[in-house]
């Protein structure tokens, strides 16, 4: 058995440990398993916040959860991120514009059962570079909190 064994899933496939290699060709890793899947045309990086493999096993069933209803849950947070952000209470127009201009990129699951979703800008025009919004869902997927990450 190796020290840090893959997870791999049916729907999500290979979850390996997150980790990065120093210039010096050390290599650390992290208290995280990561992934990568297709959805849509589009790939969307998973990640589970745990170490602990049977963790992630766990973790990745409510993943797959999530993805089996994706469409529902980005237009809940795109939704939630256009009135966080807002000046006003969005009109339609508003969210389908959110809609349209945010990219899902990362899906992340805590081990308390929350998602967040990570989302890019692909206008350019509403966060600086180098900042994304982030919505936390709880275990039922209710919106617990909206927030700009960097």
């Amino acid at each position: 058995m190796t020290a840090h064994p893959d997870v791999t899933h049916p729907t999500l496939g290979t979850l390996s440990r997150s980790s990065f290699t120093l210039t010096d060709g050390d290599v650390h890793f992290m208290d995280s398993y990561g992934g990568e899947i297709e959805v849509a045309g589009a790939t969307i990086e998973l990640l589970v916040e745990s170490s602990d493999p049977k963790v992630v096993e766990a973790l990745a069933e409510r993943l797959a959860a999530a993805l089996a209803q994706l469409p529902a849950l980005v237009r809940r947070s795109t939704d939630a991120i256009v009135t966080e952000f807002g000046d006003e209470d969005p009109t339609e127009s508003d969210r389908e514009e959110a809609a349209r201009g945010l990219a899902l990129q990362t899906l992340a699951a805590s081990p308390g059962g929350g998602l967040v979703l990570h989302f890019d800008d692909t206008t350019g025009e509403h966060f600086p570079e180098g900042y994304w919004p982030a919505v936390y869902l709880g275990g039922e997927n209710e919106v617990l909190d909206v927030a700009v990450e960097a």
